[in-house]
């Protein structure tokens, strides 16, 4: 291109000639503009005659740049210009994100990286077999409350329970809040006003102390590791994950007690408390292993993520759930803790609160299934009204 500048016959507007490129007959010519602002002289090019930018065209965006000077409004140079455009551009393009490429491209993504695969295949399954067939395909900020409603009704026609129901809207307001602040969707999440069907998950199982002798007899048959787990959970209401997560360093077997980490309650510790029969067994297997060593330990070394099928063969075998259809009268592993916690009140030496305590439950509601357990403990409560009265 010629380095040379000629005049277009208008103010402010000027043109170079490409050497040996044509337009039509002429030489392809670059228009540039030139104008002062706050003093400064400055000059931008606009295009080629070819992409079809004319003399009038520049000379309409100088006029539009020197409106905008005298009124102190818009952009103020060219490049203030195209910064605006490409602003507006991407907005545009984030606004218009759906639901489904979000949670693919971005959600979904980021907890593989901060989840276990458990929860976030769990979260994908959600999303793909219920959110994206409602509105995967609209924008993300265009959700409402009426497309929550519509995969509350589809899920309960399915049917599914209400804890599915509960998953699948959790999973929604994890992505729901990620993209609020990715500035994607504003306001109030979408699922504030839907009501949601209540979750009843308070096992009324627990085993008899013959069954629970039964089965730890059953499952030690079939696996010593597991028998030790399951007797543990049932002498200390251990959560199967507490578990788990169980290091050297969490216990000490001088004292009998023991530290559960990270627990299902917003992650807080609490303190464990052994009995005779726990304390042996971890004297057995310790074998001067280093703090930040599991007890527990997959066949391959690692940290057990899920409860082995020995449990449900177990109890299969002893036929302790033939007949039973109710999920909450089912027993299982977790019923270990149950049974546990049972005892205590029937016991009658626990308040609720000390419970609550032992349990690691975050408030006494979720103790209170228990308080029917207590020996007589409402009716020694009301009677002692006689006594005031008298």
């Amino acid at each position: 291109m010629s380095r040379e500048w000629y005049p277009s016959g208008v103010p402010g507007v000027r043109y170079r000639k490409h050497p040996t490129r044509k337009n039509g007959k002429q030489p392809d010519r670059y228009y540039s503009i030139y104008y002062k602002l706050h003093g400064k002289s400055i000059s931008e090019g606009i295009g080629w005659s070819s992409d079809n930018i004319t003399r009038d065209v520049a000379n309409e965006l100088r006029a539009a740049l020197r409106k905008n000077h005298i009124s102190g409004e818009g952009y103020q140079t060219l490049k203030g210009k195209k910064q605006i455009e490409e602003k507006e551009s991407a907005r545009l393009e984030r606004d218009s994100i759906t639901f489904a490429d979000f949670c693919k491209d971005v959600y979904i993504p980021l907890q593989k990286i901060n989840t276990k695969e458990k929860s976030w295949s769990q979260e994908e399954r959600n999303i793909r077999l219920w959110l994206n067939p409602v509105f995967g395909h609209l924008p993300f900020k265009e959700v409402t409350e009426g497309h929550l409603e519509k995969v509350k009704k589809n899920m309960i026609a399915a049917p599914r329970s209400p804890r599915t129901i509960q998953y699948v809207f959790t999973t929604f307001g994890h992505a729901w809040r990620l993209a609020n602040k990715r500035g994607l969707v504003s306001g109030v999440i979408p699922t504030a006003e839907v009501k949601r069907p209540k979750v009843n998950n308070k096992s009324l199982r627990f085993y008899s102390k013959k069954e629970a002798a039964d089965l730890l007899a059953e499952i030690k048959s079939r696996s010593n590791a597991w028998h030790e787990m399951c007797l543990i959970s049932l002498h200390t209401g251990m959560r199967m994950g507490e578990i788990f997560h169980l290091a050297w360093g969490d216990v000490n077997l001088q004292t009998k007690m023991g530290t559960a980490r990270d627990t299902k309650s917003s992650g807080r510790t609490r303190h464990l408390y052994f009995t005779e029969q726990v304390t042996d067994i971890l004297r057995a297997t310790f074998k001067n292993q280093r703090p930040d060593e599991l007890i527990f330990k997959s066949r391959l070394g690692t940290k057990i993520e899920a409860v082995s099928d020995t449990i449900s063969r177990s109890i299969e075998k002893l036929g302790y759930n033939l007949g039973v259809s109710d999920p909450l009268n089912k027993a299982k592993c977790h019923t270990f803790r149950h049974t546990y916690a049972s005892w205590m009140a029937q016991s009658g030496e626990v308040s609720l609160y000390e419970l609550k305590e032992l349990l690691g439950h975050q408030t006494i509601q979720q103790t209170e299934r228990y308080a029917h357990l207590l020996p007589d403990g409402i009716k020694t409560a009301a009677s002692k009204f006689e006594g005031i009265i008298s």
